[in-house]
């Protein structure tokens, strides 16, 4: 069983039916090698000193594999001449947003001390837990990084896939090691473990 932060969610708080059942399939499917956190919100400040609010529906970790940042997006979606569409609405491109919330993160890291001179492996995904992706999204979006309704009943391996897909594409290649994962929950508790 994974270890979650926050370790219980208030569902009703939540208005997302994706990422409830995610965080459930999460916590009972991965073993316990992984740690996962929901709704982890931070700040990092950009080039022209402005801080940027960053946030991302789960973040899961590996003290051997590294960091997965994955984006959910549910219901009906649609990609069609470089666009977007959620029900038929107009959205931003999920595979950017990861992208953008995995640099957001990675910059926030090794501007802290553990993580100065440390290889971190970190990787993004998008999950369409409603769907099976049969066709291409684009080259942006492999399918080795789409968690879609098929890849749910093997979850773990799924995620271990991804995780060494990210691992193979990496400069660094090193383990995070057991000592990530309290450094990473004391980046996150603001947000994560004291919110809920």
């Amino acid at each position: 069983m994974a270890r979650m932060f926050p370790e219980n969610l208030n569902f009703f708080d939540i208005c997302s039916q994706s990422k409830q059942f995610l965080y459930k399939l999460f916590k009972n499917k991965l073993s316990d090698e992984f740690t996962v956190f929901h709704s982890a919100k931070w700040q990092v400040t950009n080039f022209q000193g402005k801080t940027q609010k960053r946030q991302t529906d789960f973040i899961i970790v590996s003290p051997k594999l590294g960091i997965l940042i994955l984006e959910v997006q549910e219901g009906e979606i649609e990609y069609n001449n470089h666009q977007w569409y959620m029900n038929k609405q107009l959205t931003q491109d999920p595979f950017s947003q990861a992208c953008d919330s995995k640099y957001s993160l990675l910059t926030l890291l090794k501007n802290r001390p553990f993580w100065l001179n440390k290889s971190i492996v970190i990787g993004h995904a998008v999950a369409f837990p409603d769907l099976t992706i049969n066709h291409n999204l684009g080259v942006h979006a492999p399918s080795e990084i789409i968690l879609d309704q098929p890849q749910l009943f093997r979850l773990e391996d799924w995620t271990k896939s991804v995780m060494i897909h990210w691992q193979q594409k990496s400069d660094d290649q090193g383990e995070l090691g057991q000592q990530a994962i309290p450094e990473l929950i004391n980046v996150f508790e603001d947000s994560v473990a004291l919110s809920f």
